[in-house]
């Protein structure tokens, strides 16, 4: 038999309707919920991500849910010392049925939703911002260890309000414990590399789950996805 690979998709991107600065006026989908106190940190119930009420100088300001059992959340962080803007999307990946098929080939199939899903939020940022310099995209390391797929960060510099520039971007992991997106989408008031390292530096100090909440490890070996 032929090996054969297949993705079932989530959901339609959202990421069109928040490719601009001010993510909490343009999310018109996400429901109302309970949020945890400024000082407490939250975890996730479905993916079981924790988010600190803060990481380094930021501060978590907000945390959104786009579903009702949870899978799809944005929390927002803000670092007023940095000037930056950060949201945290997470939800679910598509499902990939493979049969037949190499693990090698799962891994390239997985890397190419990375690469299409990061691809469309720079579309929209770009939308958002037609006069945006876009920056060649680059591959990241992923937090959680994992050795494959990979992850990808854009980002462009767009002219702002003053007489200088801001810089737009956002870093994509995909197929966390093998079943999340995990997005970060930022906003630097001003642009330069200390925008990146600000960024690079929130993400190394947000630990990636690699097991689901109680119920022990789920890391599958390379390959290995669930099928439905």
């Amino acid at each position: 038999m032929m090996p054969r690979i297949a993705l079932i998709p989530n959901r339609p991107l959202k990421f069109a309707a928040l490719a601009g600065l001010l993510w909490s006026s343009a999310c018109g989908h996400s429901t109302a919920s309970p949020s945890p106190k400024p000082n407490d940190d939250y975890r996730a119930g479905a993916s079981g991500i924790l988010f600190p009420a803060r990481i380094g100088s930021f501060a978590r300001t907000s945390v959104r849910y786009y579903s009702q059992d949870g899978s799809d959340i944005g929390v927002d962080y803000q670092s007023r010392p940095a000037r930056i803007h950060m949201s945290v999307f997470v939800y679910p990946a598509p499902a990939i049925v493979a049969v037949h098929a190499a693990p090698a080939a799962v891994v390239a199939a997985q890397d190419e939703v990375c690469r299409r899903e990061t691809a469309k939020i720079a579309a929209a940022i770009l939308t958002a911002f037609p006069n945006g310099n876009e920056r060649p995209v680059a591959r990241l390391a992923r937090p959680d260890g994992r050795p494959a797929p990979l992850g990808y960060l854009s980002s462009a510099t767009v002219p702002n309000a003053g007489s200088g520039t801001s810089e737009e971007g956002a870093a994509v992991f995909c197929y966390v414990n093998d079943r999340w997106l995990v997005s970060y989408r930022f906003s630097g008031a001003l642009a330069g590399p200390g925008v990146v390292k600000n960024v690079m530096g929130f993400i190394r100090s947000l630990p990636l789950p690699s097991r689901a909440p109680g119920k022990g490890p789920t890391d599958a070996a390379p390959g290995k996805q669930p099928t439905i």
